[in-house]
């Protein structure tokens, strides 16, 4: 009878027993799951426009949206986006929202949220042609930030790079701070061979006291806005491109569009921690078997 019930015990141990592969596995998919969650990514591209759709795919043109199109070279030469503003139009400044469901307008939106990094490469045939980020309010898109730059615009050499709020797309809005002037080292080039530069947007939503911040780096000019907490706006927004060819005797071009979600270092910390933890488990788990299998 005490025999009985020891391996009626013993069978139930087994069966609630789980096998440590199994265990470890399941502890790794939690652990990696949980990991996710605290890197959520909201990374985009680059997107280089050598497949055709990539303009219409993934951008939403939410103003003069006829102004610009995506060129069709074919294989051995760089496809780009080009903003023509032929016949010339004052206000044909073109906002492209990115948006992988375009055809229902604002309906479905993409956002982001947290610290980003909008980049993208740029080349233009006409002095002061501008080349913006938008970040916007998915709610009201008039409530919005814009970090602006204006290629060879000042003395024929320097950039000029401004921050304003608050546009009536496609209209800049109101500028806020003053302009600075510079040489970034990128210059206009004709059409037909196009020398392209960098152009960098970091956004920190909130650098303090509720106060948003951007700031443009082109070549090795950079200029940070003079935003206040008045200007901040919601946790998640709209990430928008704005193009204008100044004057429709030339064009504006746009290549290799990324949005880059930028941890922050206390995600980042928590991350380290949750690996490192889980490593440290897992690694003990198998000591601990391994001990035991050699008794």
């Amino acid at each position: 009878m005490i025999q009985r019930m020891k391996t009626t015990t013993q069978n139930k141990n087994r069966k609630l027993k789980m096998r440590p592969s199994v265990m470890n596995n399941r502890i790794l998919t939690l652990g990696i799951a949980w990991a996710s969650l605290l890197t959520a990514q909201a990374d985009v591209g680059p997107i280089d426009f050598e497949t055709t759709g990539d303009l219409t795919n993934n951008f939403r043109l939410a103003a003069n949206g006829y102004l610009i199109s995506q060129t069709s070279f074919g294989t051995l030469i760089n496809d780009y986006v080009v903003h023509n503003n032929n016949p010339f139009n004052s206000n044909g400044g073109t906002v492209g929202v990115y948006d992988l469901t375009p055809g229902d307008g604002a309906t479905t939106q993409n956002l982001f949220g947290g610290q980003l990094k909008i980049e993208f490469d740029i080349s233009a045939a006409q002095p002061a042609t501008s080349f913006g980020v938008l970040l916007l309010d998915p709610a009201n898109p008039n409530n919005n930030l814009l970090a602006l730059l204006n290629l060879d615009n000042n003395l024929g050499t320097n950039e000029t790079i401004r921050f304003f709020r608050d546009g009536n797309l496609p209209s800049a809005g109101t500028l806020v701070g003053s302009p600075v002037n510079g040489d970034g080292g990128v210059s206009i080039s004709p059409d037909s061979d196009p020398v392209w530069g960098h152009v960098v947007v970091d956004y920190l939503p909130d650098k303090g006291g509720g106060i948003p911040e951007l700031t443009l780096t082109v070549g090795s000019l950079a200029a940070t806005s003079a935003f206040d907490a008045s200007n901040a706006l919601p946790s998640a927004v709209e990430v928008a491109f704005r193009v204008y060819d100044v004057n429709g005797t030339g064009t504006a071009k746009l290549d290799n569009f990324r949005i880059t979600q930028v941890p922050e270092p206390g995600s980042a910390g928590l991350i380290g921690l949750g690996i490192g933890g889980l490593i440290f488990f897992l690694s003990r788990r198998q000591r601990s078997r391994l001990s035991q299998s050699a008794l």
